[in-house]
């Protein structure tokens, strides 16, 4: 799945795969210009590229480095953690519910990160979410409305990043985003071939992610960073390029076993691609180079990065048994971390 050649700038681009016995998509993939995400949300001509470079130039080297998958993250090299978590263990709080049902209480990830990189995130995702709204069906973007009844300030205690005011609501608890410092100037090109593989993912679940019919959403940009002459280029050149950006995409398919699949070509030059699905039950990951060869594969002179937006489970299961018993909010929030009173507050 990709875009057309010679794609329309002023046009957003959706492709959809869908199974023969279904009628709904598996994986949606929404292409957009920069100048296109301006246009829609009202913003100047520019915000968005803006708001994009300041976002890596905000995270610098905040980053965590491995050099594998593992716990939540199923790829290596180099990204940043922000938002919440929601996961069990020692020490967490949890609150009992009149049923018996029992939830523990989020905390927050990196919370001096997430509150410095908020503001261009807000930006960011803001855009993004006006786009999708735009060109998805209502069908889908409802299951990304909180839940009637729920208090507003347990919403807004959780979602990260907020949105801008009147934005349409984009669920969202955690953000990772992955690049481009993990591929940046100052590295020589073997090591940053090194940390582009490094960034792959093997083919992989994200149990722990909600969300509901829509799913995550998963933003890749990629721009020049400087203009090159195609003419100065050989077709060799391009034609390895070419190859190159579409490795790095993704491959979804349509079942948590496999099944269905397709190769989305999401890493364009000038474009975002937000990619769509249910990353809990949909087998996803990186499409791997068939030889050993990686070199080039950094892709220097292109700046791409991964903002990868998470609607945990258990905090959509949360804000459910909040809306059934309202009244329970208050002992949440003041068992919660000060950083979470302080983002309900702003709502």
């Amino acid at each position: 799945m990709c875009l057309p050649p010679g794609a329309d700038p002023n046009l957003i681009y959706v492709g959809e795969a869908i199974r023969a016995r279904d009628s709904q998509p598996f994986v949606r993939a929404v292409w957009f210009t920069p100048a296109m995400a301006d246009e829609l949300a009202g913003r100047p001509r520019g915000s968005h590229e803006t708001t994009t470079r300041s976002l890596w130039e905000t995270m610098g080297a905040d980053t965590v480095t491995s050099a594998g998958g593992s716990g939540t993250q199923s790829a290596g090299g180099a990204y940043s953690e922000m938002g919440v978590g929601v996961l069990p263990g020692p020490g967490r709080e949890y609150v009992t519910f009149a049923d018996g049902t029992r939830s523990v209480l989020p905390f927050p990830r990196r919370p001096e990160l997430s509150r410095r990189t908020e503001p261009a995130l807000t930006d960011f995702m803001s855009s993004v979410s006006v786009v999708l709204h735009e060109v998805l069906p209502e069908r889908a973007t409802r299951s990304h409305k909180p839940p009637q009844g729920c208090p507003s300030k347990a919403v807004a205690m959780y979602q990260y990043p907020h949105l801008r005011e009147g934005t349409p609501h984009l669920a969202s608890h955690q953000v990772v985003v992955r690049g481009p410092r993990a591929c940046g100037a100052a590295m020589d090109s073997r090591e940053r071939d090194r940390q582009a593989v490094l960034s792959m993912s093997d083919l992989h679940l994200d149990p722990f992610d909600g969300g509901g019919e829509l799913g995550s959403v998963t933003v890749h940009t990629c721009r020049r960073l400087e203009r090159l002459d195609s003419d100065a280029r050989n077709q060799r050149e391009r034609e390895r390029e070419a190859d190159l950006l579409a490795h790095r995409g993704i491959a979804v398919f349509a079942e948590s076993w496999g099944g269905k699949g397709v190769h989305i070509h999401s890493m364009v030059p000038g474009w975002h691609c937000a990619l769509v699905f249910r990353t809990a039950d949909q087998l996803h990951g990186s499409v791997f180079l068939e030889q050993d060869d990686t070199s080039g594969f950094g892709l220097e002179g292109l700046e791409m990065a991964r903002v990868v937006t998470y609607p945990l489970k258990r905090v959509d299961t949360l804000l459910q048994r909040l809306a059934r018993e309202p009244s329970r909010y208050q002992d949440v929030a003041e068992r919660s971390h000060e950083w979470l009173r302080n983002r309900a507050s702003q709502s």
